[in-house]
């Protein structure tokens, strides 16, 4: 009889784990102010040791001890440390966070989907989120890859397949193939979204969709309407070119001066130095290759032409000489997180004339002539761009 009532206590005990299991897990405060989670009775299951929590969403629970914020999961685990500024509830297997003052997106193992190199994202919207890298907006997919450039001002979520745009104080429409489905002729956003070519636009992405899920069901799709948003294309748009201008020591900053570099492409540059090389004006002009942008560190090859190389003779300047040629070498970028201001320490081979050799050695067979220091083959360069 005992084993039975002790068989029948454990069916009880079992009984009631089931009934709890799954219920609706709910931030609760307890008797020491801080915040655990509570079932919909009012029973801790989770202690009260964080300063904040939100609800669960996906399995997961953002809770923030502190000042930093990280998730645990319905038995209270810390699945993703605590180490974030700012978190949000995950939604399709992804949650949107700040670290320090950039935003990103994790998955629910902590892994890095979208890194934190944005100023701003929005929320994903029919698989796209709009994100700003200094000053300018675009789009990026689920993956992190750059669907639409960093070209606007200011842009909104996509709705039925199309998003307002803001560039050039007018607004406009795009698709979410980056086409420009409504000109930037508009001073209001609601007037652009309402324009005939809008609604043409819409017509046309609702008819894509169709005829993708017709297509994927392999259901014969007849008397179709050809749209072609096309015919909606604007003729030219020229956006605005990114700069930056950057003080240093070296040769691509023209000896001790000041270096200004365009991005007219993501992935290429193109620069201009102008300094003071011990002996006159140092000047170069030459190109940069991009590899990686969007990276906080990265490295970008380049080849210039100006100055490479200066011989100066104290108090006999016949010998003074500066050769000019092809410099080629790389930058290693670093940026500092404000705004895509960045330090760049560069490493360069300079080939340097066959004229500027000859004097070079004629000058060493001189008695007179004493070196303080050699030709270096490699040169290194300093500075900081904005």
């Amino acid at each position: 009889m005992k084993r039975l009532n002790l068989f029948m206590a454990i069916l009880a005990i079992t009984a009631v784990n089931i009934c709890s299991y799954g219920q609706k897990l709910i931030p609760h405060e307890g008797p020491n102010g801080l915040i655990g989670f509570a079932d919909e009775a009012g029973n801790m299951i989770i202690s009260s040791v964080y300063h904040d929590a939100g609800e669960f969403s996906e399995g997961l629970a953002r809770v923030r001890f502190k000042n930093r914020w990280g998730y645990i999961d319905e038995k209270g685990e810390q699945v993703i440390p605590l180490i974030y500024n700012v978190v949000e509830d995950f939604s399709e297997g992804l949650a949107r966070v700040r670290y320090g003052n950039r935003w990103g997106f994790i998955d629910k193992t902590g892994a890095i989907r979208i890194p934190f190199i944005y100023d701003n994202l929005g929320r994903f919207s029919e698989g796209m989120v709009r994100v700003r890298l200094k000053d300018k907006w675009g789009f990026l997919d689920k993956t992190g890859r750059e669907a639409i450039p960093f070209r606007f001002e200011n842009v909104f979520d996509f709705n039925d397949g199309l998003a307002s745009v803001f560039h050039n104080n007018r607004w406009g429409v795009i698709n979410r193939d980056g086409v420009i489905v409504v000109p930037f002729i508009y001073a209001s956003r609601i007037e652009a979204e309402r324009s005939e070519n809008a609604a043409a636009a819409k017509l046309a992405e609702a008819q894509k969709d169709y005829s993708n899920e017709i297509s994927s069901t392999s259901i014969p799709f007849q008397d179709t309407q050809n749209i072609s948003t096309e015919t909606y294309k604007h003729p030219a748009i020229v956006f605005s070119k990114q700069a930056y201008f950057g003080f240093g020591m070296g040769l691509d900053y023209g000896g001790f001066g000041a270096k200004l570099e365009l991005l007219p492409a993501k992935h290429f540059g193109l620069f201009a130095g102008l300094g003071y090389n011990l002996l006159s004006a140092g000047w170069n002009i030459g190109a940069t290759i991009k590899i990686a942008p969007d990276q906080t560190v990265s490295f970008n090859p380049m080849i210039f032409y100006g100055y490479n190389a200066v011989i100066k003779v104290k108090g006999a300047s016949d010998y003074n000489m500066t050769s000019h040629g092809v410099t080629i070498g790389s930058n290693l970028d670093i940026k500092t997180g404000r705004r895509g201001n960045k330090f760049s320490i560069g490493l360069f081979v300079p080939i340097r004339s066959q004229e500027f050799k000859d004097h070079y050695d004629a000058m060493k067979k001189d008695p007179r002539i004493k070196f303080e220091n050699e030709l270096m083959p490699v040169l290194v360069s300093f500075g900081f761009n904005f």
